[in-house]
């Protein structure tokens, strides 16, 4: 289980789910992609260093599908946003589309305005059991083997007793 479809987990759900991992991925709201999508906040900082490459695997791999269909900034190709500092945009319904596309393909079961709001957990064990789900169409239990918390603000987390050493 993915809560959160934000950039980390989607990535992660759709990684996961290439490994042969079952994957449910939930989300709080209506498409996945986090702030770059749902925000309207379209445009990556830079991913080299001016000689190198400082990113891979799956990102690499959605600015191309996004290059290939004309939805980053005209002018940037792989050449320049692969090695360049300076940042470029991209559209981001493109994007929200791309992710589904990539989610399907991998296998990737999605939820849409779904929140955690428990979990079945003990804290002695250290064991995570499920998940307790909301929707509009009410609450579901939802069971795994592994638990992402990709949410942002950490309520899986939070849910499952994890406290921050942060002040």
């Amino acid at each position: 289980l993915v809560a959160g479809g934000g950039p980390a987990g989607t990535n992660a759900a759709i990684a996961a789910a290439r490994e042969g991992a079952r994957v449910l991925l939930v989300e709080a709201t209506g498409a996945l992609g986090g702030m770059g999508t749902n925000g309207l906040v379209s445009s990556w900082y830079c991913m080299g260093n001016n000689v190198h490459s400082m990113v891979g695997g799956l990102m690499v791999e959605i600015c191309e599908h996004l290059y290939e269909r004309g939805a980053i900034t005209p002018g940037y190709g792989p050449e320049r946003w692969q090695r360049t500092k300076p940042g470029f945009g991209f559209d981001p319904e493109v994007l929200k589309r791309l992710l589904d596309e990539l989610c399907d393909d991998a296998g990737v079961e999605r939820r849409y305005m779904t929140r955690v709001v428990d979990v079945d957990a003990s804290s002695e064990e250290g064991v995570v059991r499920g998940a307790i789900l909301h929707t509009i169409e009410g609450f579901q239990y939802v069971p795994a083997k592994a638990f992402i918390d990709a949410t942002g603000d950490a309520v899986l987390a939070d849910h499952c007793g994890v406290r921050s050493n942060r002040l």
